[in-house]
C-alpha cells in the first residue's frame, strides 16, 4: 500500500534499511486500528481518511523510533559500576 511507503519515507526510512520490513508490517496493524478508530465514514470520505491515516502512520512510526532509539541509549549509556571496575552496590 503506497500510503504505508509513503509515511516511512517521509520519516527517512528506505527499502534498504535493516528495520523497513519490520516498520511496514507494523503499519499494516496499524492502519487496521486507524481505520476502526476514524471517526467517519472511510468508504465515503477516501481522500479525508487516506490523509489522516498517512499523518496517523507518520506519528505512530515516529513514536515507535523515537521509543527504540530511548531504549537503545538507556541500555548502551546505563552505569555497569565505578571507574575501578566495581558495583556501585554494597
Amino acid at each position: 500500500m503506497l500510503i504505508i511507503h509513503s509515511a516511512l519515507k517521509k520519516l527517512g526510512m528506505r527499502p534498504s534499511d535493516d528495520a523497513y520490513d519490520d516498520y511496514v508490517q507494523d503499519c499494516w496493524l496499524w492502519f487496521s486500528e486507524i481505520f476502526q478508530k476514524y471517526a467517519g465514514n472511510p468508504w465515503s470520505e477516501p481522500k479525508s481518511f487516506l490523509a489522516y491515516a498517512h499523518v496517523a502512520l507518520y506519528r505512530r512510526s515516529l513514536n515507535e523510533r523515537m521509543r527504540l532509539q530511548k531504549h537503545d541509549n538507556v541500555t548502551d549509556d546505563a552505569p555497569t559500576g565505578n571507574k575501578w571496575g566495581k558495583s556501585w552496590r554494597c
